[in-house]
């Protein structure tokens, strides 16, 4: 247990600081005896021992006086009992768990007051882990296993927002793992303790309030603007992210600088770290998609996201994969078969619609040209059009009389040729000397390097420019006669001298190329301690 010296709120051992002060977080000597330990709650619950606590209760193992059943019981905390507004949603946790109704949640039994008019809720007892646990011994957790883990956590939150229910405090600590049956990965999602539902009265939540944890905010909910169901699908990416490659994608040493990067940074995409994470493309594109800055560019339900998901586990590709093979445009994409595509970013086929309005990709690649020019050739020259009024329609011919048996027989027509395939598109890859930097084009960020480019066609020309604080910026150009593989040298910027610098002309904008050598492996830094705790407001006085 940890405490503000500043302020005297109370934390659990993951928090370094306070979330209302940003005080660093101090530790509290334990307690040698808690009264709740042994005593029996109205006759019915028999509290056996402390399991652990959060931001506003304290959880115990409690055993029912009657049928012997074990429980947990959370138990508001004695000083927050005296806050409305903390009273009012700790009642709230337990009205939304119960109101969803799905195996995922956690199910909630009774409700009621202790002598000191605590509050306290009595829900089912999960032998199992939390999933932080689990990813501080599994780091960089089998693909496979994170979709079957992330499908369910899909299912339960779309109980939820069907419910009008969004949790907004979604993070490894709120997602339990337990053994059902042959599954050693049940999941089960609790504290919906700053949950917002549609219904709910009063004002507990206003705008420009924070709420959360940091690392698993929306950049919606880290500007304290209005949230939907789509910030639990941020946040489930999140999660998803760090169970895929070990740590999360944003981090930084204090609580505004991990909100910063959630509203301006983009994530590196596993495959892209130093070392990269193997990662399939497919659940990378899932996964992209769903961590996008923009809400309106995310799955816009639970559902599409969890479909998306279970059709990667059965072994089919998502219409998203070949959204984002379009968009980078760093392979041809052949034209996927009908039973390749499944799912779709925010919308399904129904199944009285034609099959016309799939959402097919309608090019791919260069290749797909000379195919699309070929067939509208063929068209014109047979007399496209309705009633044959094409661009090149031919009269209609006139019948005539011919003896059969001295009609001579054409000769069958031969086969057309086979148009060739289309030639691999060739790439080049830039590094850096010092390594770390990343490649922007035309001031848009492309991704850190090395990073592979198509390399240009013959005559045309990129212009790329590589950045790494500490050093001058250098543009370069790429040409159809650039190496495959070459280093950009940069030079360190000059510090010190009161004067205004001035670059040389004969060195401005210098490439120096040289042949491609084995990329030196930067380590991901280590994850660090969490920050904030469950309620959140960086901004109160």
């Amino acid at each position: 247990m940890k405490a503000c010296p500043k302020c005297g709120c109370r934390y659990p051992g993951n928090e370094e600081f306070c979330p209302k002060d940003g005080t660093t977080l101090q530790e509290m000597d334990k307690p040698t005896d808690d009264p709740l330990v042994g005593a029996t709650i109205d006759g019915r619950y028999k509290v056996e021992k402390k399991l652990g606590e959060g931001g506003m209760g304290v959880v115990y193992l409690a055993t029912h006086a009657i049928i012997g059943k074990k429980c947990a019981l959370k138990v508001l905390r004695g000083e927050l009992s005296g806050e409305k507004e903390v009273a009012e949603r700790f009642t709230q946790e337990a009205r939304a768990a119960a109101a969803i109704g799905n195996e995922h949640i956690i199910e909630i039994t009774d409700f009621g007051t202790l002598g000191d008019g605590s509050a306290y809720f009595v829900m089912e007892f999960l032998d199992g882990k939390p999933l932080h646990d689990v990813i501080e011994e599994n780091p960089q957790m089998d693909p496979a296993r994170v979709l079957r883990i992330v499908a369910q956590c899909c299912d339960a939150l779309d109980a939820a927002h069907s419910a009008t229910i969004v949790h907004r405090d979604l993070k490894p600590d709120n997602i339990f793992l337990i053994k059902r049956s042959s599954d050693q990965d049940f999941v089960k999602i609790l504290d919906f303790g700053i949950a917002k539902m549609a219904r709910e009265t009063g004002r507990l939540t206003r705008t420009g309030m924070i709420f959360g944890t940091p690392q698993y905010m929306s950049p919606e909910q880290a500007a304290g603007t209005a949230m939907d169901g789509r910030t639990d699908i941020y946040s489930m990416g999140i999660i998803m992210y760090e169970l895929l490659c070990g740590h999360v994608p944003f981090e930084a040493d204090t609580f505004m600088g991990v909100l910063t990067k959630h509203l301006y940074e983009e994530p590196i995409p596993p495959r892209r770290l130093l070392p990269p994470v193997d990662v399939p493309s497919n659940v990378e594109a899932v996964l992209l998609k769903a961590i996008a800055k923009k809400p309106e560019r995310r799955y816009q339900s639970m559902k599409d996201f969890g479909e998306d998901i279970r059709s990667i586990i059965d072994g089919k590709t998502p219409a998203i994969v070949f959204d984002k093979m379009r968009e980078t445009a760093t392979t041809t994409v052949p034209p996927p078969p009908p039973s390749a595509i499944v799912g779709g970013s925010s919308r399904r086929q129904s199944r009285d619609e034609p099959r016309a309005r799939s959402r097919w990709p309608l090019f791919a690649g260069l290749g797909a040209i000379p195919v699309v020019g070929g067939i509208v050739a063929a068209v014109l020259l047979l007399g496209g059009g309705k009633d044959g009024q094409g661009a090149a329609a031919t009269p209609k011919p006139v019948p005539v009389a011919v003896n059969p048996a001295s009609t001579p027989v054409a000769p069958a027509p031969a086969p057309a040729p086979v148009a060739p395939a289309p030639a691999a598109v060739e790439h080049i890859t830039i590094t850096s000397d010092p390594p770390g930097a990343s490649l922007f084009k035309s001031g848009a960020l492309m991704g850190p390097l090395p990073f592979a480019i198509i390399k240009p066609a013959s005559g045309a020309t990129d212009v790329y420019t590589v950045k790494l604080d500490g050093y001058k910026d250098m543009d370069v150009v790429v040409a159809e006669t650039t190496p495959q593989d070459f280093k950009v040298a940069l030079e360190r910027r000059p510090t010190g001298g009161g004067g205004k610098h001035k670059e040389p002309a004969a060195s401005k904008g210098a490439l120096q190329i040289s042949p491609a050598a084995d990329l030196t492996t930067v380590k991901v830094p280590g994850k660090k301690k969490r920050l904030g705790g469950d309620i959140v407001d960086p901004f109160a006085n």
